[in-house]
């Protein structure tokens, strides 16, 4: 548990030893996974996949806000609040969800790192409260607990994509419900970045090229 605890504040998903996660489903090259975490009623979800695309391609899917839209399922609006830094920021989006039920939106800060050899990427989000972005009526604020997505170069065009994530949409729906259909997301997800790297529907960001440049 204590491995679990470091791993809610490093957001570091190598901080949760494997045998933690249950596989749910393998299907076309992605693994999903979930796993209990103390204190929560929504599962934590991992998703992997390996993709015959350039590393810059497939980091630029986190780093270029204009293209969310793209992959992010349902997203109504993104915008980027502030920016520490060129490689952190924090945004500000809102899901469509249900006609029945209240849209989502999120406010969240991430960054961007890599590694010494520039074979890994990393990508870090959490939930913030900032004063740009206050609480909507009739706009359920969720919260994103934790994500990571870890690009790694398995060769010069092939990468190996990873998941993990922890969010809670907040509101009336039972945690049941929540597991339910959030269990499918990891799939969708990695299935359509796959889906528009292949097509050749994302380039390589400048910035993330000069990131990687050895």
């Amino acid at each position: 548990m204590k491995l679990l605890l470091f791993f809610l504040v490093s957001f570091s998903v190598f901080a949760v030893e494997l045998s933690d996660w249950k596989e749910i489903s393998h299907e076309d090259g992605i693994r999903c996974y979930s796993a209990k975490v103390k204190g929560k009623k929504i599962y934590a979800l991992k998703g992997d996949i390996e993709i015959n695309a350039p590393m810059e391609v497939i980091s630029t899917f986190f780093y270029d806000t204009s293209k969310k839209k793209l992959w992010i399922a349902k997203l109504k609006d993104i915008k980027t609040i502030r920016r520490p830094s060129k490689f952190e920021l924090v945004e500000h989006y809102t899901v469509e969800t249900p006609f029945f039920l209240a849209n989502r939106d999120f406010v969240y800060k991430g960054k961007i790192t890599v590694n010494e050899d520039k074979t890994v990427l990393k990508v870090d989000l959490k939930s913030v409260i900032d004063a740009k972005a206050p609480v909507r009526k009739g706009i359920v604020r969720g919260e994103l607990i934790f994500a990571n997505y870890t690009v790694e170069k398995i060769m010069e065009n092939k990468v190996k994509l990873t998941v993990t994530v922890l969010v809670d949409p907040k509101g009336s729906i039972p945690k049941w419900v929540v597991n339910l259909f959030q269990k499918l997301w990891p799939y969708k997800t990695l299935s359509r970045i796959r889906e528009i790297a292949m097509n050749g529907e994302m380039s390589a960001h400048p910035d993330i090229v000069e990131l990687l440049k050895k």
